[in-house]
């Protein structure tokens, strides 16, 4: 009985404790509620600018996880030196916050002393200190590294900085912050050393690293200086180059950096540690593809790396992205390739295994344009390939990338897609543009020789030139030119790309042009010709074959009139006809049927892509009084990059040509006369246009005289290798070979062929280099050698050439 009383008492006070425990834990479950938020130590920050960076509001529940987030919040102001936040808890489940916080100094002023090298202007500049309202140790410290790093770049290293925070006497609060700079001497490297290579040459592990001894024209490529991330970066430069030569194991241990002759000198050695050459023996690919198209076979195609040849780590990367572009072109556009490499130390080779996950096909949700702040839309989107419900390929993407550079409106390498991931099936593609300067106007003056003054003088120049006029592709533009003589051109053309929005494009022009031809000597003045001219070209798309071929068709007429000279002097009987010949007088009206194909990626400066253009040109008698004639020409050119994308391109340039006359006659002054082929339309060689390194003329049938006569066959070759010279493509620097031949004039008036000189086919060649420019107005400059000089004749040994910029 007693027993069963005290089991029952004992059970009673376990569920009394329990009952009691669950009311505790359920008040303190309850939320606490934020009464007040309190802020001290604020003198100057206004209370409602600390609270806006709380995550806590008066009234809402208390989360005290939040509180590390409030004093970052408070602290990245940059007023305070320090940020403490209490809690209160008071009845009634609510509590009040406390915010501490401790004022930085104002910065009354900042000042700067002993530094000569680097004005205080730019310190303020690079170190965004115009910004700084407040400062205390910490800011002093940074800005004392950060005036370190800006002397660096100088290459002064050992620059030291100390600052004082000076109290202002007459306002406690506010304190002047000065910073001492003890500049040292400038350091440049004088020499680089490699220790233990044994494997590679010093010559190619100097070309591949940037840290570089000082020379001459080091300031070219910033020979001689010295940063240290560079040096990190090289030491990795170095093991992928012995990596690139199947040298696996190869490490750079250390890089030293010595000062000598007071810290002037810099001399830098790498520690290199080699090991063997690892072999290939064997390359497979592993997917998880079931597609029976996609064999093994086919993607070794890809893969350029090679059994039983040495492994090489840029092989690699190429075989990754070629691999990748492959599943691209099937719309695994996010196909990841995992490379496994299994070195064998025993035998020093490596097995290669590809696994591929394709992933899955993604389809065009949507495709958006972003950057284009001044170009329509629609000029863009009338260049992309891909459309709503498309499946997304790298080659439509590369297409339609290469088809908007092409434009010309936008930076290089400002053209670049984006993929935004929808789901497993969606995405929307996003072409993200940055748009450049498509406007010039330019008032010039310039020297050299040109197309129809071969002799050295000077010319000024004013034009007016708007690419994507308005925004929607059209490009504008007018020019006037003149010389000491008077003026040599007028002009004011007009282009549309896609007229009424559709595949064709119209192209009108207007001029008047004043040609001079002082080589033609034995006449009583120096021949001159004007041409009032206007023409208009129909461009039509043809993407059933071809989004990049295009049909184009074009009218013109033009006036021809000159001051109709005379020959004079020894032979002028035999002469006078062929000089009534080439300055006869008329009109001239033609059509031209032209077959292009482009697919280079930029107008002005390509570094990839072809263009080949057919041209013909016909001058029907039946419309022509004068002259009639058929002219066919077939020019190429072909861009590719040798290394990088520009930093040296390859290209070259072919064309070759034939012009004919027709036939018929017409009667003037009771004669009957042949239609001919006019001066003008006969092939000229030699200058810019054609051969650098000769002049206007220079390599085609002339008279005795050297008065060129022009020519009814051609052919060109030209061969570049082009550069950049400045980042931003304003000026590119190019070495070149030039070839080329004109010959058999038309000799109708001619009554004695020995007057002739240079009628047949001799292929002449120069080399040189030369300059583009787009800044501050565009301009192709460049300086001709002759291979093949001939002294006898009285040639020069070279020639200068100034003219507009243009792309072959």
């Amino acid at each position: 009985m007693h027993k069963k009383f005290y089991l029952n008492k004992f059970l009673f006070l376990i569920v009394v404790s329990f009952c009691f425990l669950s009311l505790n834990i359920l008040q303190a479950s309850e939320s606490l509620k934020i009464n007040k938020i309190i802020i001290n130590g604020n003198n100057h920050v206004k209370k409602y600018t600390i609270m806006n960076r709380l995550p806590w509001k008066p009234g809402e529940d208390f989360d005290e996880s939040k509180s590390a987030i409030a004093i970052n919040n408070v602290y990245n102001l940059g007023y305070f030196r320090q940020v403490k936040i209490k809690k209160e808890i008071l009845k009634h489940h609510k509590v009040n916050i406390y915010v501490k916080v401790e004022e930085k100094k104002l910065l009354a002023k900042l000042e700067f002393e002993g530094n000569k090298v680097i004005d205080s202007k730019k310190i303020r500049e690079e170190l965004a200190l115009d910004k700084l309202t407040t400062v205390d140790e910490e800011t002093g410290h940074r800005i004392c590294n950060g005036i370190k790093k800006l002397y660096a770049d100088e290459s002064y290293h050992k620059t030291e900085v100390k600052y004082l925070i000076i109290p202002d006497p007459n306002v406690p609060e506010k304190v002047t912050a000065k910073f001492i700079v003890d500049q040292g001497p400038k350091s440049n490297v004088v020499r680089v050393n490699f220790i233990g290579n044994t494997k590679i040459p010093e010559r190619k592990l100097r070309k591949m690293i940037t840290t570089r001894e000082e020379w001459l024209l080091g300031f070219v490529e910033d020979a001689g200086k010295f940063k240290q991330d560079d040096l990190e970066m090289d030491k990795h430069r170095i093991e992928f180059l012995y990596r690139d030569k199947g040298y696996l194991t190869t490490t750079v241990q250390k890089a030293d950096v010595k000062y000598s002759k007071e810290n002037k000198n810099i001399e830098v050695t790498f520690y290199i540690k080699e090991g063997d050459q690892f072999k290939i023996s064997k390359i497979d690919v592993s997917n998880e593809d079931n597609d029976e198209k996609v064999t093994t076979e086919k993607q070794l195609e890809y893969i350029s790396l090679e059994e039983n040849k040495p492994y090489s780590q840029s092989k690699m990367a190429e075989s990754i992205t070629s691999l990748r572009d492959y599943w691209g072109t099937m719309g695994y556009i996010n196909a990841d390739v995992y490379p496994q490499v299994k070195p064998d130390e025993e035998t020093k080779s490596v097995n290669i295994t590809f696994f591929v996950e394709p992933g899955k096909k993604l389809y065009v949700n949507r495709v958006n344009i972003t950057g284009n702040t001044f170009t329509r839309d629609k000029v863009i989107r009338r260049q992309i390939d891909l459309e709503e419900g498309d499946l997304i390929t790298t080659k439509k993407l590369n297409r339609s990338k290469a088809n908007v550079e092409y434009l010309s409106f936008f930076e290089r390498g400002g053209v670049n897609w984006k993929i935004h991931r929808l789901n497993d099936e969606k995405a929307n593609l996003e072409l993200n543009v940055k748009e450049t300067k498509t406007g010039n106007a330019n008032v010039g003056i310039s020297y050299g020789s040109d197309k129809f003054n071969p002799r050295p003088s000077l010319k000024g120049q004013v034009s007016v030139e708007k690419k994507n006029l308005f925004g929607m592709g059209f490009d504008a533009g007018a020019m006037m030119q003149g010389n000491r003589h008077g003026f040599q051109r007028l002009e004011a053309t007009y282009y549309d790309p896609a007229l009424f929005d559709s595949d064709s494009s119209v192209f009108a022009t207007i001029y008047k042009r004043w040609e001079e031809y002082e080589q033609w000597a034995n006449v009583n003045v120096m021949p001159k010709e004007s041409t009032l001219g206007a023409s208009g070209r129909f461009g039509f798309l043809l993407p059933k074959w071809d989004k990049r071929l295009q049909f184009v068709t074009e009218l013109g007429i033009e006036n021809i009139k000159n001051n109709q000279p005379h020959a004079v002097g020894a032979n002028s009987e035999v002469f006078e006809p062929l000089v009534r010949q080439k300055f006869q007088q008329g009109t001239l009206s033609w059509l031209c049927l032209d077959l292009i194909k482009d697919t280079r990626n930029h107008k002005i400066y390509p570094n990839h892509g072809y263009r080949i253009m057919w041209h013909n040109k016909i001058a029907p008698p039946a419309i022509n009084l004068e002259y009639s004639f058929i002219k066919s020409e077939l020019e190429g050119s072909w861009y590719t990059p040798l290394i990088g994308d520009d930093n040296l391109v390859f290209m070259i340039h072919g064309k070759t040509g034939v012009v004919t006359p027709v036939g018929g006659t017409y009667i003037t002054q009771d004669t009957r006369k042949k239609k001919i082929i006019p001066y003008k339309e006969l092939f000229h060689m030699g200058g810019q246009d054609t051969v650098r390194g000769f002049i206007w003329g220079g390599i085609e049938p002339a008279w005795i005289t050297n008065a060129p006569l022009g020519a009814k066959y051609m052919i060109q070759l030209n061969v570049e290798l082009q550069f950049p010279l400045i980042p931003d493509y304003s000026m590119r620097g190019h070495l070149f070979y030039d070839a080329g031949a004109g010959w058999n004039t038309p000799k109708d008036e001619i009554t004695n062929k020995a007057f002739i000189k240079r009628d047949k086919f001799d292929l002449r060649h120069a080399v040189g280099f030369g300059l583009n420019l787009t800044q501050p107005m565009p301009a192709k400059i460049d300086w001709g050698y002759k291979l093949d000089r001939d002294k006898a004749a009285g040639e020069s040994a070279h020639e200068f050439h100034l003219n507009m910029n243009y792309a072959w």
